[in-house]
């Protein structure tokens, strides 16, 4: 029994149910191939072609159950990770919008004074 059978419903299959009945339905189907080439009703291309087609295995449920966690974990980290992103992004934009355009100007201009900016202008200005 695979240990992904205990997440499936009581009246589904079981992983070794479904590969025996697989197998099952691969051995009919041969047998009956094997009956149309006896009889001469397909030609021989089209009988390796279709044994070919019969090599086929069936996935492994457990392989399936693995890969879907580890979609769902990829997933589930994105989704917290934007959701973190998206309320830093939020807060610091409502922060930056509520600011008025003003208040952006006269910081501009403190700012240019405080680093020397009327002492480079002091030689410029004079006429």
């Amino acid at each position: 029994m695979a240990w992904s059978d205990i997440f499936i419903p009581s009246g589904s299959q079981t992983a070794d149910e479904q590969k025996a009945n697989y197998e099952r339905q691969q051995a009919q189907y041969l047998a009956r191939l094997q009956e149309r080439q006896a009889a001469a009703t397909i030609t021989p291309e089209q009988f390796n072609q279709k044994l070919a087609a019969t090599q086929d295995t069936l996935n492994s449920q457990d392989a399936a159950a693995v890969e879907g966690f580890q979609q769902g974990l990829q997933e589930g980290l994105g989704n917290v990770t934007g959701a973190v992103k998206g309320t830093l992004a939020g807060a610091i934009n409502s922060i930056w919008a509520s600011i008025p355009w003003q208040a952006w100007a006269v910081g501009a201009v403190a700012l240019f004074l405080w680093m020397g900016g009327l002492a480079m202008l002091k030689g410029r200005l004079k006429s």
